[in-house]
Parts: structure tokens; C-alpha cells; sequence
């Protein structure tokens, strides 16, 4: 082909291109995860005596590092809010409120988690809201066990209340009303890991429920 410079790319390949001799883009990222990966490259000879310089299009394949993944490490939750530098202290003279909207936690599944880290298993105090209880066997259970777990061996001295509600719309009000107004547990702070996007609720309960949060307790 006319004004294009012929290309030896199979030795191309096998060695390195002196920067000085040619000029080099590249056009495409080599992807890490494999150990030898084509690579489009192309070149422009350098040429003093011509100013007509043509682009040749090769392929060199690179040798790259395999990537390996680091080890699987996991928290529990006192190293986490370690980690986050949580304030010191173990919650006592507090009472947690959680909401929960279906299944249960057992008793005795927490009292051996948190014989496991080596922390005192909190009290753990259940309310019923719209005929709910606390009812181990569901798949909602992970969620209930993992809110008992975190708070009460984060803040093992703390009083745990969790608030059974139906999972509708109105049981999630109903069960923060209740966790609001509750004068015989009175709790200082509410948890509620239970949720989801605005767009999945009615426009009466979007501005319902904010009304409830804002409402003075007692």
C-alpha cells in the first residue's frame, strides 16, 4: 500500500520497540485479570527524511501479573465500631428500640453469640403492635437476629425493645407510634433497619410516617 511503512509485527511481539524508533498509542486498556492479553497498538515510524508519516496497526501481546484476591476477612460487631470509633462505654442506663416487621429472634442463639465475643447478653424486651410477635422460622429472622446481635454486643449494657409489627404500611406506623410513646420502656433511641424507596409507598404514608418521627414522645 502506498505511504504505508511495512511492519515485521510477529518480531514485534517478541521484543521490545526501542521509544526513540517509533512512536506508540495505545487504543485499548489490558484487562489485569488474565495472564496474557492482546493488546492493539500502533505505530508511526520516525522519519527525517519523509514528512509523510503513516500509522501501522499490530497487535503485541503483553505478559501481565495474574491477579490474585486477598483473603476473606471478616468483623464482629465490637472491632467494627472500634473500627468507626464508636464513643466508649457499653449503653448502660439506655434503652434500644428496634422495629421489626416479621420473624423472631431466639433467646438462646443470642445468648451463645454473645457468650462467643465475651460480652453479657442484654435484657430483651418484646412488644406486640396489630397482634404480631416475635415468631422464629422465616426467612425475616436473619434480619431480626442481626439487629438484636449488632446492638446488643456493641451495646451490651443497654435495654433491648423490639416492636413486632405487621409488614404493611400501616403496621410500620403503628410500630413507631408505639416505640414513641411507649412510657413503660421508654426508649432513647429507635432502630429501624427495615425499609424501602420511596416510590414503593403512598404519597398519605410518605408524609405520615416523617409526622410520627416528629411527634414529641410521652
Amino acid at each position: 500500500m502506498p505511504g504505508v511503512a511495512r511492519f515485521d509485527w510477529k518480531a514485534a511481539s517478541r521484543r521490545w520497540l526501542a521509544p526513540s524508533a517509533y512512536r506508540c498509542r495505545r487504543t485499548q486498556a489490558v484487562n489485569p485479570d488474565f495472564a496474557a492479553e492482546p493488546a492493539p497498538y500502533r505505530f508511526r515510524p520516525r522519519s527525517k527524511t519523509s514528512s509523510k508519516r503513516s500509522w501501522v496497526w499490530i497487535r503485541v501481546r503483553r505478559r501481565v501479573r495474574a491477579f490474585a484476591w486477598p483473603p476473606e476477612t471478616s468483623f464482629t460487631p465490637p472491632q467494627i465500631a472500634q473500627l468507626y470509633d464508636f464513643p466508649a462505654g457499653d449503653g448502660s442506663g439506655q434503652t434500644i428500640g428496634i422495629i421489626e416487621l416479621g420473624g423472631g429472634y431466639t433467646a438462646a442463639d443470642f445468648a451463645a453469640y454473645c457468650k462467643q465475643l465475651g460480652v453479657a447478653a442484654p435484657a430483651v424486651t418484646v412488644v406486640s403492635v396489630d397482634g404480631a410477635t416475635n415468631a422464629p422460622g422465616g426467612d425475616a429472622d436473619v434480619e431480626v437476629m442481626l439487629d438484636v446481635e449488632i446492638a446488643g454486643t456493641i451495646a451490651h449494657g443497654a435495654k433491648l425493645v423490639l416492636y413486632f409489627a405487621p409488614n404493611t404500611d400501616q403496621g410500620f406506623i403503628d410500630a413507631v407510634t408505639t416505640a414513641v410513646h411507649d412510657t413503660t420502656n421508654a426508649p432513647t433511641v429507635i432502630s429501624i433497619s427495615w425499609g424501602d424507596a420511596e416510590s414503593a409507598w403512598t404519597a398519605q404514608t410518605r408524609w405520615t410516617q416523617p409526622a410520627q418521627l416528629q411527634r414529641p414522645s410521652g
